[in-house]
């Protein structure tokens, strides 16, 4: 299997440092390797190297080999299905990442998000006052503002009364952007407003854009300068984001989503498994007729909840999992105490394995 990632927790144990202070009984040489991906991928994240705690540049790997992983104390992949596909039956790489799970120096450690750069309360310009316990109503008002500031030069508008769903990510095959159409259909369908923020010219989205150009209520931006005067906009409005992905190692818009006080109906693929919980936060499809399924049952769900004045104070309790359950500082469960607590294992003297000739 080929993986792309990055070791990119140097930044991460700085800012523990800093916020919890530097635990000198971490001073081990150990390197980890933090898996991203279960594809190519084209780029990098910048980290900050941190020497003295093992963290080192990986000089832009992109495919983690055996070769590759043996230079590493420890893997990390992102998610618990990432692990767990990495080391069913298969390859040779497969049952040698098996091989190292059983030794005890591959794990999984769920990858986490700022939770305030996605909280609308704390994101978004003070003049709209957003108020976290009354998202819907809150939400409300962005869309006003859309339409009223944003769409109003176009043939584009957001339905008020019905939920508006959104798709947000990179506009290529892996993130299933064939499965746009039929979202879209079954939205418009039952009166609500589908839009896509992402960026990029692929020919399935330019179709998608001339088959809806007379629609007013499907709506596309395809540009940087688009998504950087709208997008926060644009996130913190939706109520429910659509999250196709053929394959995800972990994926952060759901956790993103979340955090705005929205609901996901996802793929069950990779680590959208570990992140989407059905019943709780969102929904995940399997196949066409589960799609169909899930997306209705979601916007019917948030019409519902609106009609018996309890959208609010479920999409409050949405917003709160969130953030205890996915922010890299969350207590307990959140990546940096789980990235820090591996370094001190690692950094404790192993002990030695004495094997007894007994013959």
């Amino acid at each position: 299997m080929l993986c792309w990632g990055l070791c990119f927790v140097g930044k991460l144990i700085l800012e523990y440092r800093k916020i919890y202070g530097n635990d000198q009984q971490i001073c081990s040489p150990s390197t980890i390797f933090t898996v991203h991906s279960a594809h190519n991928g084209d780029g990098s994240y910048d980290f900050t190297e941190v020497p003295d705690m093992g963290v080192v540049k990986a000089d832009n790997i992109i495919s983690v080999t055996k070769e590759i992983a043996e230079n590493y104390d420890h893997l990390v992949y992102v998610s618990e299905q990432l692990l767990k596909e990495s080391i069913s039956n298969g390859s040779s790489f497969k049952s040698y990442i098996h091989a190292r799970y059983l030794l005890g120096n591959t794990s999984a450690i769920l990858n986490n998000i700022h939770a305030d750069e996605f909280d609308p309360a704390l994101c978004l310009p003070k003049k709209f006052a957003f108020d976290n316990n009354a998202i819907a109503d809150s939400k409300l008002i962005i869309k006003q503002y859309l339409n009223e500031n944003i769409l109003a030069a176009t043939n584009k508008q957001i339905c008020l009364d019905k939920p508006l769903t959104m798709y947000l990510g990179r506009y290529s095959d892996e993130k299933g952007i064939d499965k746009l159409d039929m979202a879209i259909e079954l939205t418009v369908a039952n009166g609500g407003t589908f839009m896509c923020m992402g960026i990029g010219s692929h020919p399935l989205i330019l179709n998608l854009i001339n088959k809806y150009a007379l629609h007013k209520n499907v709506i596309f931006f395809t540009t940087r300068t688009q998504q950087k005067a709208y997008g926060k906009l644009t996130r913190c409005a939706a109520d429910i984001y659509f999250v196709p992905s053929r394959m995800e190692a972990c994926c952060l818009v759901p956790m993103e989503a979340n955090l705005a006080g929205a609901i996901v109906v996802a793929s069950s693929v990779g680590g959208l498994i570990n992140v989407v919980k059905p019943d709780a936060n969102g929904f995940l499809f399997y196949d066409t007729h589960s799609l169909r399924s899930s997306l209705t049952a979601a916007q019917n769900k948030w019409l519902e909840l609106k009609a018996s004045g309890n959208l609010n104070i479920c999409l409050q309790l949405i917003q709160e999992s969130a953030r205890k359950s996915f922010d890299w500082h969350a207590d307990n469960v959140g990546a940096a105490k789980s990235y820090h607590d591996l370094y001190f294992f690692l950094s404790k003297p192993k002990p030695k394995i004495v094997v007894l000739n007994m013959s």
